[in-house]
């Protein structure tokens, strides 16, 4: 399956829910499913709607396709979804230096925080070492003897 052939699938779940083709949170992604043996599977993000709606939208689409199979299904053959998560926090650093936003999103205990600013300390100083091996014109002196990456 192509790229564009895996897009017309995409766009023809639209057709069948609006919902989740441009809802929030819908999308999908190709990969290269262990087991399988024509890496043609596409992985769909389950956008703001309800699972039942999102499995009866998706085996509908899978159904209008002969060459679709639809993945998982429960023990009597019946579609259901897997759970499966990603987080991707983000922080304007110019706006919140200090990462409030990124902090708001992962949560954390105490323990995390400090951790996460004895880190942010590392990159600092770590950053300041390469520009400055950068002004005297001594990278590869320094990415050779100073340099160190943290296990």
């Amino acid at each position: 399956m192509t790229g564009s052939e895996a897009q017309d699938f995409f766009e023809h779940l639209g057709t069948i829910d609006e919902a989740l083709f441009s809802g929030l949170f819908a999308g999908f992604t190709q990969i290269d499913l262990a087991g399988s043996t024509t890496n043609n599977t596409m992985l769909f993000l389950q956008p703001a709607a309800s699972k039942h709606r999102f499995i009866t939208g998706l085996a509908a689409a899978v159904a209008d396709e002969p060459r679709a199979s639809y993945s998982p299904l429960k023990n009597n053959g019946a579609p259901t979804t897997r759970r499966a998560g990603a987080a991707f926090p983000e922080n304007d650093w110019l706006s919140f230096p200090d990462g409030d936003q990124y902090l708001v999103n992962v949560g954390g205990s105490a323990q995390l925080l400090t951790e996460l600013a004895a880190l942010r300390q590392q990159h600092r100083a770590a950053v300041d070492s390469l520009l400055l091996a950068i002004e005297e014109d001594r990278v590869d002196e320094y990415l050779a003897t100073t340099f160190t990456c943290p296990n």
